[in-house]
């Protein structure tokens, strides 16, 4: 039985990276490894720790505090420290920018990790000190790229992104357990009733509110289906920093009473179906998962032209520029009205989507 330690992940605003490890912990071959988890920031629910702990996996908690450099610091000082108590063979480490990959990589090696996996999950930089930040990932991209760790990324454009050598990247796709997502005409209706949504026509997204994910321009998208569309309604899943101004944009706007907020659920497949039309108008996104889990729940989507074009595994996804009008995107949005969904999980599988194609080379690094 061998422990393998994921580094750098946290279920903050229940992103791209937590949704990917999960599905990693739920498949992988649980008589031959157990995922441990090393998070560099607080968990907003601490009982997500506890998917970990159920299949034997421990929870390390290494953030630091402090401005920008200091929290580096004291984070590097205690997942040394961690390795040191905790010796480890393999590290995954997961992020969007090549300074952290570079800076935590190293630290593994220096406590004794013997195969440092560095995983590229983004193709931008998001949050404050943007200016430092493009400054260091352009310093730490061509270093980390010459470095002996063995280098993965959800998608070319990630891979582009992170890697001077994108070439030499393990494309790991991010795979979903495609049957939890299929989908459920009775889930469908209990989830709407749950809702209040009876036939209206329900357009939805999963994100959280940062930049990266637009969600100013997204709420204009909104403002304008409901002008066009009286009785629509919107589903909008996710927490986040600008949740609250977006709430209050939205009521300045007249129509907060039209969206609901849910936050953060455990059961974002069950309320894909509830569901008419799916979007994600993002500035920038490594792959979006959430788009290969809205297109196995039988969805239409529309997605920002900024998103990697591997997203589009079945024929119903439309891309669209983010610098057009707000009311563009409505066009398409509302042509989806009436269309009959369908399982489409023999299209996902195909285009190498299901979870059980991707554990399979990470099951293979993971042996090493």
């Amino acid at each position: 039985m061998r422990h393998i330690l994921e580094v750098n992940v946290d279920d903050r605003g229940y992103g791209g990276v937590f949704a990917f490890v999960l599905n990693v912990l739920e498949s992988i071959d649980h008589q031959k490894f157990i995922l441990d988890v090393c998070t560099f920031e607080k968990f907003d629910d601490e009982r997500h720790k506890d998917r970990f702990i159920r299949y034997g996996g421990r929870v390390f908690d290494c953030w630091g505090t402090g401005n920008f450099m200091e929290k580096q610091l004291q984070t590097c000082i205690k997942f040394y420290r961690m390795l040191k108590e905790h010796p480890y063979e393999v590290a995954h480490i997961h992020s969007d920018v090549a300074y952290k990959l570079l800076l935590y990589g190293l630290t593994a090696k220096i406590g004794g990790v013997k195969t440092v996996i560095v995983h590229s999950h983004s193709t931008g930089i998001e949050g404050r000190h943007l200016t430092i930040k493009k400054i260091l990932q352009q310093l730490s991209k061509f270093t980390l790229s010459y470095t002996s760790f063995v280098k993965f990324a959800c998608s070319n454009l990630a891979a582009r992104w992170m890697y001077e050598n994108p070439e030499k990247a393990i494309i790991i796709k991010n795979g979903i357990v495609t049957d939890k997502f299929a989908y459920s005409i009775e889930t469908r209706r209990y989830i709407r009733n749950k809702l209040g949504v009876k036939n209206e026509y329900l357009v939805g997204t999963v994100g959280r509110f940062t930049p990266p994910k637009n969600p100013f321009y997204e709420l204009k998208i909104i403002k304008n289906i409901f002008q066009k569309d009286s009785n629509a309604k919107f589903l909008w899943i996710g927490s986040g920093d600008l949740k609250h101004e977006i709430e209050e944009k939205a009521k300045s706007y007249g129509i907060y009473n039209r969206i609901i907020f849910l936050g953060n659920t455990d059961h974002v497949n069950e309320y894909y179906q509830a569901m008419d039309c799916f979007i994600l108008p993002s500035k920038f996104e490594g792959l979006g998962i959430v788009c290969i889990e809205a297109q196995a729940a039988g969805l239409p989507i529309i997605v920002s032209n900024k998103v990697p074009r591997e997203v589009r595994l079945t024929e119903n996804v439309k891309f669209l520029s983010i610098d057009k009008d707000p009311s563009t995107w409505v066009k398409y949005i509302l042509q989806y009205k009436g269309m009959k969904r369908k399982n489409v999980k023999e299209e996902i599988v195909k285009k190498g989507y299901d979870m059980a194609d991707s554990i399979k080379k990470i099951e293979t690094f993971y042996a090493r």
